[in-house]
């Protein structure tokens, strides 16, 4: 199905596709891949990533758990919210490339994998709601056997829209306000690698033993974390044609409208 897919895109994506007699056809295609995205988006299993601190709900997520060269990475991919417990708000990721070569990426350049860092983090700005609690998992996933963290935010009441962040491997924040109306957002909010601070008082960051078939929260005591001084790059990564790019973390800054379009 992916070599089907990624077939389909070549061809739409060549300049002789933009010419006139050809736009019914590159119309068809796009359908075509948009039916196969479908079913590929539908078939990926849903693993568990989190329990809720409320409910006591476990928390699963679609995920390809098979290789980076799949559309769900992408980072304006369709996708399908954690499921399991109504005050989900967000989850984030971190993906430890533990210096293995990547088995199966895409070499080209519209496929580009927001991965984050390698190591666990949080974000102050979702913490300091009084509602918000976090949890943290990790677990191996992929052909290569990486270690994935997943930092998944609930929040009880729920937050008001666009107080939230955008999730792991996506750039911007898709919301409704009060009229109904469809926003987006980009948050640039900083990220706190260092998680000690946050487990007090117990209850705010709560964490579960990685791969832990049972999914047990976990609050006390803190000598049972098992997610400090972890080896892995502090760098926000971006993977682009099979290569691992660095980038500065988020700095805080908020965006500005001429941050992007021209003025």
């Amino acid at each position: 199905m992916l070599q089907q897919i990624k077939s389909l895109k070549k061809k739409i994506l060549t300049p002789e596709a933009y010419k006139l007699p050809a736009v019914k056809e590159i119309r068809a295609l796009g359908i075509k891949q948009e039916e196969l995205e479908n079913l590929y988006l539908l078939g990926l299993p849903r693993i568990p990533i989190a329990r809720c601190p409320f409910t006591g709900e476990i928390v699963t997520k679609a995920i390809d758990i098979y290789g980076l060269d799949g559309p769900w990475w992408e980072e304006f991919s369709a996708d399908i919210l954690p499921q399991g417990s109504p005050y989900v708000i967000t989850y984030c990721g971190a993906l430890n490339f533990e210096n293995k070569k990547i088995l199966r990426a895409s070499d080209s350049s519209v496929h580009e994998v927001l991965i984050g860092p390698e190591v666990p983090y949080v974000i102050p700005y979702l913490l300091d709601f009084p509602q918000v609690k976090c949890v943290l998992y990790s677990t191996v996933l992929l052909e290569e056997a990486f270690t994935v963290y997943f930092m998944t935010y609930f929040a009880n009441p729920k937050l008001l829209p666009g107080q939230s962040h955008q999730e792991w491997l996506r750039s911007h924040l898709w919301y409704q306000n009060e009229k109904g109306k469809t926003l987006w957002e980009i948050h640039n909010d900083v990220w706190d690698f260092n998680l000690a601070p946050w487990l007090e008082p117990p209850g705010k960051l709560l964490w579960i033993h990685p791969s832990d078939p049972q999914m047990k929260l976990c609050t006390e005591p803190p000598s049972d974390f098992p997610y400090l001084n972890l080896k892995g790059r502090q760098k926000f990564l971006m993977l682009r044609e099979g290569k691992i790019i660095e980038m500065p973390i988020p700095s805080g800054r908020p965006y500005e409208y001429g941050d992007f379009f021209d003025p």
